[in-house]
């Protein structure tokens, strides 16, 4: 019985974070295959464990009397971008097995988290979202300068439907909400994130790439590389409902980091790769 569990858990949990950590589409361990990217095992497992981070994270700045709101979230926003330069750096093997495992999902969900909560802890009320800007872009500068070392011919031009796309996307949603409850900064950057993120997909898609989210998958499947947009939008739709109904600010503030992490830290992850021709 113990060994049926231990190979589940290495075919659908720990051999796929191995596999990519080591650039491999597959490894086998006594016998037993598993292929890197996502399945619907470890699919709703990494959903879960997000879900109880973001609890832990809630219960801490709530112990520590910290007023996280939306605005706190936008201030993080070099955390979230740390993220995706990090995966990008495995993506790139400048990071090396077994050390590249640390920036796989969901281990990275822990290493961006501890120097967050680190700042958040030793920061006082007054300074702390000044701290954790301040902080969070000196971990990203590094890194984003190392993404781009012993690259050439970086495709830049790639760059410029990225920006048409989420530019114009994100204007009209400006538009739209102009002088409604839904025309806040917090709102349009959150919108920005997912459509930057979808604009993202969608190219890589019409480049060739192989999408590894489910979901991604099968938006693709159905409504072709601008799939991901619908996806995007309807997310973007239902967590900006959701929170503008909801009383309590830290949660609000939680559920718009959430919308900057997939939008932005993913999509940043996905540009540096079609950038670098990866």
């Amino acid at each position: 019985m113990i060994d049926k569990i231990l190979n589940f858990a290495w075919k659908y949990l720990a051999g796929p974070v191995v596999a990519d950590a080591r650039g491999m589409e597959n490894v086998t361990r006594n016998g037993i295959t598993a292929s890197t990217g996502y399945n619907p095992v470890n699919t709703v497992a990494w959903m879960l464990l997000a879900g109880l981070i973001i609890y832990l994270v809630y219960q801490f700045f709530e112990r520590k009397d910290l007023g996280f709101d939306m605005e706190t979230a936008l201030y993080s926003t070099p955390f979230v971008l740390l993220g995706g330069s990090l995966r990008f750096l495995d993506d790139a093997a400048v990071v090396q097995y077994p050390l590249s495992i640390l920036l796989i999902t969901p281990v990275i969900y822990i290493v961006i988290a501890a120097p967050y909560l680190a700042v958040s802890y030793f920061s006082e009320e007054g300074n702390w979202e000044r701290n954790l800007l301040y902080t969070g872009t000196a971990l990203l500068v590094p890194s984003l300068v190392i993404s781009f070392t012993g690259f050439q011919n970086l495709r830049t031009g790639l760059l410029i439907p990225v920006v048409l796309v989420s530019g114009v996307l994100t204007a009209l949603f400006y538009a739209g909400v102009r002088d409604t409850v839904y025309d806040r900064l917090e709102y349009h950057a959150s919108a920005l994130s997912q459509f930057f993120g979808g604009a993202v997909s969608m190219l890589a898609v019409e480049n060739g790439y192989v999408q590894k989210q489910l979901l991604a998958q099968y938006s693709t499947q159905l409504m072709g590389s601008p799939g991901i947009l619908v996806v995007k939008a309807a997310v973007l739709g239902l967590a900006l409902y959701t929170v503008q109904d909801m009383d309590d600010e830290r949660m609000s503030g939680l559920i718009i980091l959430g919308l900057l992490a997939i939008g932005l830290g993913t999509g940043l992850r996905v540009l540096l790769r079609l950038v670098a021709g990866l």
